[in-house]
């Protein structure tokens, strides 16, 4: 197999680079597989000595800002959307026919959209990981956007919502994470897309004895909108409730990149940490995980992680959508300020109910979500499309 990722896939900081990296884990114990990685800069060393364990040919290819602008600008009149044109790249087109060429793989392996046109006039075995609708995913972001930037989702949305579409005429099989992601798809996608969902590394996220220094964590990549609006809704509108009821917290805010938004939440009730080289640290030593997630496609990762390692979890129903946890047993669920504030002290003044949902939780994850039953579907996915191709 020959996978076409949008990013190297590692560190495994972002929802698309862990699902990749454990496919691709998974994978290499029965096939051989060959990567090849766009990427907005170099890799270093240590990172490719890391997919070299399971990956025998690994080429990255870096794209220059200056070609991004250019590929953008270029695209203003055309039909593809702008995060598929940001990815395509002549020269990278030209050395992905050469890796084809050299490793002769029997199927191609395509992450996101943004690989998508790469794989137009390639007559291989061709499967396509949407992982969420992206369409979808624009439009719920689109009202929150400044309204400069409306003009252009609006562009972007409209885009996506016709290339998804036209995804199943150009791959043998694509596949998405969860049935309400299928739904949100466009015709015939919906129709023909096959569910490969997340999973949860157990052996990694397991509980860890340590000092509870939180009583809140909130994880993501904090230069994503979804997790900016998530972080900033708790700590100015979920906090307040709280300190109204006399209730002190003390919220950790943990992830890359953190937007100058997010910095400013940092105060004498909230630690923002920026990137960490351990997240389950601060798993570890929080009393419960907050995600008020009301941007939501896909399977949020940071419920998965929480849960495994026995914290217990409020999030929103639309995250638990993806997740199928039974409410107010493996998780709670919470939509207002005030809501979320009841039930983050309900957790706190009841140690075991707290203990109940988390160890409901723990077993629900870990009994669900594993990334050897999502590295069996995708392996069903990839030889179906193999198998197409021989008829």
């Amino acid at each position: 197999m020959l996978a076409i990722l949008p990013r190297f896939p590692y560190p495994v900081d972002k929802g698309d680079k862990l699902r990749a990296f454990h496919h691709l884990r998974y994978l290499s114990r029965f096939h051989e597989i060959s990567l090849f990685a766009l990427n907005d800069g170099p890799v270093p060393e240590e990172h490719l000595q890391v997919l070299r364990g399971f990956c025998k040919h690994i080429t990255v290819y870096p794209l220059g800002k200056p070609g991004i602008f250019l590929r953008l600008l270029a695209n203003i009149a055309g039909n593809i959307p702008f995060q598929t044109a940001w990815h395509f790249d002549a020269g990278a087109e030209k050395k992905l026919r050469d890796c084809i060429s050299a490793a002769a793989p029997d199927v191609l392996f395509y992450q996101l959209v943004r690989t998508a046109e790469f794989a137009k006039d390639t007559h291989l075995p061709k499967v396509l990981d949407l992982q969420d609708p992206m369409s979808e995913n624009i439009r719920l972001r689109m009202a929150r956007e400044p309204w400069w930037k409306r003009w252009i989702f609006r562009r972007e949305y409209r885009r996506l919502l016709a290339y998804e579409a036209r995804m199943p005429a150009r791959f043998d099989e694509i596949c998405i994470i969860s049935e309400r992601d299928k739904a949100d798809l466009p015709e015939p996608a919906r129709h023909t897309a096959r569910l490969v969902s997340n999973g949860i590394d157990g052996a990694f996220y397991t509980p860890q004895p340590a000092g509870k220094t939180s009583d809140i964590v909130f994880v993501g990549s904090m230069s994503y909108l979804p997790n900016i609006e998530a972080a900033v809704f708790l700590v100015k509108e979920v906090l307040p409730e709280l300190q109204k009821r006399g209730v002190e917290v003390h919220i950790t805010i943990v992830g890359a990149d953190p937007s100058a938004e997010v910095r400013a939440l940092a105060g004498p009730s909230v630690t923002v940490t920026g990137r960490v080289p351990d997240t389950r640290t601060y798993y570890a030593s929080a009393r419960m995980m907050l995600a008020p997630m009301f941007i939501n496609t896909g399977i949020q990762n940071k419920i998965l992680e929480a849960a495994a390692m026995g914290l217990p979890v409020v999030t929103t129903a639309q995250a638990n959508e993806a997740v199928g946890a039974e409410p107010g047993r493996q998780l709670l669920l919470a939509r207002t300020p005030v809501e979320f504030a009841e039930q983050a002290i309900r957790l706190l003044g009841d140690t075991a109910f707290a203990e109940s949902v988390a160890g409901a939780g723990q077993e629900f994850v870990r009994s669900r979500f594993t990334w050897e039953a999502c590295g069996r579907q995708l392996e069903e996915v990839l030889e179906a499309a193999v198998a197409k191709k021989k008829k």
